[in-house]
């Protein structure tokens, strides 16, 4: 196994054991990062979360209308095949290989590209088993069509890339032969990506999906989804520029702020100091700076085994319910368009995205919260919160106005829902008055409110007129997106608590 990729990056440790001791004088200068870089990140990383949220809706929309069989079973696997292959694991692949995204900021470099290639592998396999099942059994006017020639293409960009692949794999991409495979695997990847894109999108503009999509009483559902999967390719796009301009910033040396010059300055591994001509960058604020004057033994430990495996996996199962939230949500929102049931689309939206995302934003493996500082991970997590609260009180209102008190169990379980939410919200302000144990509390109300809310939702999916509208299969499979990411959040948020104990 290379050392270097489990200890550090450093020169000196790179053929060193996980844990080395360094012995002598020492200086340690603890510097924020430039606005420029901490606004990169947390841009790049809130991008690539949105994108999977609108991938989920998109992709499961797509599936819900699979399982309509309006389709011969050809064409309908084709259109299975080909989503997940385009439209699920090309666009994963991708936020993979980036460190912004949460999946994979728990990862190691080498490890990140092992994932990275095993998702294209299964994208290119999908993609080709979808294409092949239409040019074997469709029809002669379904094969000289603009999406299937931009199908072909993309399958052919798909194949270059891969072949390219294996080269940035084994090759070091800070050498200039490393750069030039890399580079080149983007010259086909992102055309690859693009092309892809565009052959979906040309599908949602089929006469059987736009015909389907008019029993959904959304007017102009297609364009709906046209645009979802421009935003989250653009998402994806733009997060993918932001990293780019992030690791070109890395160098040899090290950059800080001299307050005596009030310049900056930069510092290379032999320790010669240079001036920094950089007058329109702001100037970052020293945190501290400690000198140790006596001999000091530093260590360096990584974490290893079951501890670097609890947080990868919890922070790919994160990623993985970004996903598994849209696809929850966007089939709510259709079913409550079409019965005209505010209440169902506004309880979803309050718990499903915005108190379930508050949640996110405080765990330490969550993709767009892992960049922020902490006080701006609690102004996220209040400002969730109150939209959460809002879109759920007046989905109660209107049901209860409309219906009056449910006693179904899923009106007993909104009835408790609604107390513990209340509970945990009255809480909430405590915290930030730093009052003994609010924070307990809060925690102690808050984590069954997500549960309940899971419970909620699911006994919401089996009510008759949901059931008959969407059809068994594809109930059972919403309950288990929602049982997945409530039971994982939940569980991850009681790990990060015993953490502090």
């Amino acid at each position: 196994m290379d050392v270097a990729d489990r200890a550090c990056n450093l020169e000196c440790v790179k053929r060193a054991p996980p844990r080395h001791e360094f012995v002598g004088p020492v200086k340690i200068v603890l510097m924020e990062p430039l606005p420029e870089d901490y606004s990169r990140k947390a841009c790049g990383s809130g991008c690539l979360s949105l994108a999977n949220l609108f991938m989920g809706a998109v992709v499961f929309t797509i599936f819900f209308f699979t399982l309509t069989f309006k389709l011969d079973y050809p064409e309908n696997v084709h259109i299975l095949l080909c989503t997940m292959g385009f439209q699920l694991f090309l666009p994963a692949g991708i936020m993979m290989a980036n460190s912004l995204f949460g999946g994979a900021a728990q990862l190691r470099p080498s490890a990140r590209k092992v994932q990275h290639f095993l998702l294209q592998v299964f994208a290119i396999l999908c993609g080709i088993g979808g294409s092949a099942l239409v040019f074997l059994f469709g029809s002669a006017e379904k094969k000289l069509t603009i999406h299937s020639i931009t199908g072909a293409a993309g399958v052919l960009l798909m194949a270059l890339t891969s072949l390219i692949g294996p080269t940035v794999f084994v090759t070091d991409d800070t050498k200039s032969f490393g750069k030039f495979n890399r580079n080149a695997h983007l010259v086909f990847g992102v055309p690859a990506f693009l092309v892809s894109t565009a052959s979906f999108m040309l599908g949602l503009m089929k006469p059987s999906f736009v015909e389907w999509s008019k029993t959904l009483a959304v007017k102009n559902f297609n364009y709906i989804l046209m645009a979802l999967t421009g935003i989250y390719s653009l998402l994806m796009l733009n997060a993918m520029q932001l990293r780019l301009s992030l690791s070109e910033q890395s160098t040899d040396w090290i950059k800080f702020y001299d307050k005596k010059s009030q310049s900056f300055l930069k510092m290379d591994d032999n320790n010669n100091i240079e001036p920094v001509i950089e007058p329109e960058r702001p100037k970052p604020k020293l945190k501290c700076v400690l000198k140790f004057a006596s001999p000091m033994s530093v260590s360096m430990i990584e974490n290893f085994g079951d501890i670097y495996i609890r947080g990868a996996l919890c922070a790919l199962g994160i990623g993985l319910s970004q996903v598994f939230m849209g696809g929850v949500l966007i089939i709510i929102v259709i079913y409550g368009r079409h019965f005209k049931d505010d209440h169902a689309r506004f309880c979803s939206f309050g718990y499903h995205f915005f108190v379930v995302e508050a949640i996110l934003s405080l765990s330490y493996i969550n993709g767009w919260a892992t960049p922020l500082r902490t006080r701006h991970r609690r102004l996220a997590h209040v400002v969730l919160q109150v939209c959460g609260f809002v879109c759920a009180a007046y989905g109660i209102v209107q049901v209860t106005i409309r219906e009056g008190v449910s006693k179904t169990v899923h009106g007993l379980s909104g009835a408790i829902l609604a107390v513990l939410t209340v509970l945990s919200f009255v809480v909430g302000p405590f915290i930030l008055k730093n009052v003994h144990r609010a924070h307990t509390l809060h925690i102690v109300f808050g984590i069954p409110t997500l549960l309940m809310s899971g419970i909620c939702v699911c006994y919401g999916l089996l009510k008759p007129e949901f059931t008959d509208w969407a059809g068994l299969d594809l109930v059972r499979i919403l309950i288990g997106f929602v049982m997945f990411y409530c039971i994982l959040i939940a569980v991850t948020t009681i790990m990060k608590c015993l953490k502090r104990i």
